[in-house]
């Protein structure tokens, strides 16, 4: 008896109705743009930049900056990063863009157009402009923050420099890649 019924009984192999393959299909699809969507919207933040002072960028870019790396890996020095906001001599600019310069603890000094941490000069020429040679700075970036300048750094004076130590609070995410305009279309690491 139990022989018949497991002949009566539809097989794996067998082909099933077109409907239910369609649902198949159309459930995959919408799995699938829902994971994409949730990766794109909730790892990383679409942010449309206004005002950028880091080279490569222009206004008007669509990029992403992934929210969670600060939390799993951290920064490198020379990351570019979206801030939140920014307030520069009590101004409060929108979100701008950053380029990370040193940690927490680390002792940085500016003099003469140049920037060392730790004693060390810092090798920025492969996105800096120039900086206004009339700053001499020196300070410890406090516990919980990071250090940041724009790459136009005639952008910075003397008065706003310590100003420039944000809490990684502050911090949006880290720029993964320009989206918008396509002919711009960009990664980074």
């Amino acid at each position: 008896m139990s022989v018949q019924a497991s002949a009566v009984r539809p097989r794996s192999g067998q082909k099933r109705n077109i409907g239910y393959k369609l649902l198949d299909w159309i459930t995959i699809i919408v799995i699938s743009l829902s994971l994409a969507v949730a990766l794109l919207f909730v790892v990383f933040s679409p942010l449309s930049i206004s005002d950028t002072g880091v080279g490569g960028f222009e206004d008007g870019d669509l990029v992403f900056a992934d929210r969670f790396s600060k939390y799993i890996s951290g920064f490198d020095r020379g990351d570019v990063v979206v801030l939140k906001s920014l307030t520069i001599g009590g101004e409060a600019s929108g979100r701008r863009l950053a380029r990370v310069i040193a940690f927490a603890g680390e002792k940085v000094t500016i003099a003469e157009g140049r920037v060392y941490v730790d004693g060390a000069l810092l090798d920025e020429s492969a996105y800096t402009y120039e900086m206004y040679e009339g700053i001499r700075e020196e300070f410890i970036v406090p516990t919980g923050c990071v250090f940041v300048l724009p790459d136009d750094r005639m952008m910075v004076s003397a008065e706003i420099i310590k100003e420039l130590c944000v809490k990684l609070t502050d911090i949006l995410g880290e720029v993964r890649f320009i989206a918008y305009p396509f002919d711009r279309f960009l990664t980074f690491k």
